[in-house]
């Protein structure tokens, strides 16, 4: 008798498939439409700059977390497309000069556009709307990263 290491392994018949008269498909990506609400990642959070998330005291994370929980029952389009507040989106080459410069030091300069949003008064909250998911990039308390114009100035 052979050893076992000798032994041929099992034949298994090929089995046919079954039609069935569908094909399995894969679902597609999550498209941003507009009508999805939306959704937070903090994977690309900069930590160490001048608008880093490092210096964050419990009670302004606790106010910027209640405001993220107020945006996600809002659409994209009812946060976005307004042109005005809660969110605006800006042409990276419109960006000043430190907040360019920040985004090439994290790489993060091959985007089109970096959005915001208005968390209340002067602090904003800059990251990428990516297939309708904001990656948080910047906490800017002071509006420092895009400042306004002053009016009647």
């Amino acid at each position: 008798m052979p050893r076992r290491s000798q032994r041929r392994p099992k034949q298994v018949p090929a089995v046919a498939p079954v039609p069935t008269g569908r094909e399995p498909r894969a679902l597609p990506p999550p498209q941003a439409d507009g009508r999805q609400h939306l959704a937070w990642r903090f994977g690309m959070a900069d930590m160490e700059g001048d608008w880093g998330w490092q210096d964050l005291d419990a009670a302004t994370m606790q106010q910027i977390i209640a405001k993220l929980r107020d945006f996600e029952s809002m659409t994209l389009n009812e946060v976005f497309h307004r042109g005005d507040d809660p969110g605006k989106w800006y042409p990276l080459a419109q960006l000043p000069g430190p907040a360019k410069a920040r985004l090439q030091h994290l790489r993060f300069d091959d985007a089109d556009a970096m959005h915001r949003l208005r968390v209340s008064g002067s602090q904003r909250i800059y990251g990428f709307l990516i297939d309708g998911v904001f990656h948080l990039v910047w906490w800017d308390p002071d509006h420092t990263v895009y400042p306004a114009p002053k009016r009647h100035t």
